[in-house]
């Protein structure tokens, strides 16, 4: 997969960085003689598809993203086919510049492009997941965009229709990442939605590095809340983001993973932030449901694998008294401190 702006770093580009980062003496020295791990094969297997940006000289802030795929047998005949997001231009909805991909496995590890297969959703894309949220046996796809995210129904034979409007799962915030979870337990699936920013083009900021343009990071815009929606069994969701404890925005989210991180029985997720991530634990809370907190009830910020206190809003960005600190008076060897002080060596 290629990019069509030269200066836009792609996901692979920083795995690879990732795996280097841990790279063994041996592992050095059988780069270092020319052994490859990978190889770009994607047009050789059949893979034809550019993500474009849509970089036109203004550095609007969605540039910087998108470009999401998944692996899924969508056409059930088991092996994994290549779903493909498309940012296109920002204001191209609806164009065919800004069309997503499928391409069907041969069984043979090569792929096709599959012909109107009604997966080619025209948002200004940014991921993708999958799941089988109807039960109905195959996957089918949800696609998070820059505006109206879109659920994409699978008729088990590869072809897929929007039923986003139907199911009542189409946000129009900023949509990074999603996840298919079952958090209720009653075997169907729920959806959680991360956002990232609340960002809309008549507001967008123009930003400058050294006097010279360039885009803007998220501390650009407010960071927007993230939605849950509950899965009634019918096809149909009900956004529980509010009941859930999900009103506040946690920060700009990029990526969710869910898992039982406590071993209690139950679905957490974990959630992606730009420098920092977010474990949020499903609890018991005192209606009998249960609701999600970070950090098993402490809002914590996770650093280097240790967590952290976040600073409250009375902390050091607020309004609130600070604390100070009480001057040291080390003693001396009469275990007295100079001036009368009571004396400390801590």
């Amino acid at each position: 997969m290629r990019d069509a702006h030269p200066g836009r770093a792609t996901p692979v580009v920083g795995v690879w960085l990732i795996a280097l980062a841990g790279c063994t003496e041996q592992d050095e020295a059988a780069v270092a003689g020319g052994a490859v791990w990978f190889e770009d094969e994607a047009a050789l297997k059949g893979l034809d598809f550019e993500h474009r940006s849509g970089f036109d000289g203004r550095y609007l802030f969605p540039e910087i993203m998108g470009g999401g795929a998944a692996l899924a047998d969508v056409d059930g005949d088991g092996d994994l086919d290549a779903y493909l997001v498309q940012s296109g231009r920002v204001e191209g909805r609806g164009e065919e510049g800004n069309a997503n991909r499928l391409f069907l496995n041969d069984g043979m590890g090569f792929f096709a492009a599959a012909p109107d297969d009604g997966a080619g959703d025209r948002g200004y894309g940014m991921g993708v997941t999958t799941g089988d949220y109807d039960n109905d046996g195959d996957v089918d796809l949800y696609v998070t965009n820059l505006g109206r995210n879109t659920l994409l129904r699978n008729d088990g034979a590869g072809r897929f229709s929007d039923v986003t409007a139907l199911a009542g799962v189409g946000d129009s915030g900023w949509g990074t990442a999603a996840a298919f979870l079952d958090l209720d337990q009653d075997d169907d699936l729920d959806l959680f939605v991360v956002n990232y920013v609340a960002w809309t083009l008549a507001t967008a900021k123009e930003c400058y590095a050294v006097n010279t343009r360039t885009y803007c990071g998220p501390a650009a815009a407010d960071a927007a809340p993230d939605r849950l929606y509950r899965n009634n069994g019918d096809g149909s969701f009900t956004e529980i983001s509010l009941a859930a404890g999900l009103g506040t925005a946690f920060g700009a989210g990029l990526g969710i993973v869910g898992s039982d991180f406590d071993g209690d029985g139950r679905i957490d997720v974990f959630r992606g932030e730009r420098q920092r991530g977010q474990p949020v634990v499903d609890e018991p809370n005192a209606a009998g449901g249960r609701s999600p907190t970070r950090g098993r009830g402490i809002p914590t910020r996770l650093r280097a694998g240790r967590p952290r206190h976040r600073q409250g809003r009375h902390g050091r960005r607020g309004g609130g008294s600070r604390r100070r600190r009480r001057p040291r008076h080390p003693c001396n060897e009469h275990g007295k401190a100079e001036g009368g002080h009571p004396c400390s060596d801590s």
